[in-house]
């Protein structure tokens, strides 16, 4: 399956963060990428909750396994929108 980062999923009750404790959490879209072999994928407008004070960004379980669903279908070759192009860059070779 491709990989998807679903780390910060928001577990805790009462909407607090899971990094701050935070309880000022705020309705947002954030993105996120999927990998299939060499292949990135983009997922944008993803519902989330930001911390007002740390900045976190934290989804919901209910998300996390919508996610995960659309990784299953990228993998099965579904799911595909517009395409965009994206520039690679090697980091330079280390003087060690």
């Amino acid at each position: 399956m491709p990989a998807a980062n679903v780390s910060n999923v928001n577990q805790q009750p009462g909407r607090t963060c899971s990094r701050c404790s935070g309880y000022d959490l705020i309705e947002c879209e954030t993105t996120t990428s999927i990998w299939s072999g060499e292949k990135p994928y983009v997922i944008e407008r993803i519902p989330a909750l930001r911390c007002a004070t740390c900045s976190e960004v934290l989804i919901d379980c209910e998300t996390a396994e919508t996610l995960k669903q659309i990784g299953h279908e990228v993998l099965n070759g579904g799911m595909t929108g517009r395409k965009i192009e994206v520039p690679v860059i090697t980091f330079p070779a280390s003087a060690f």
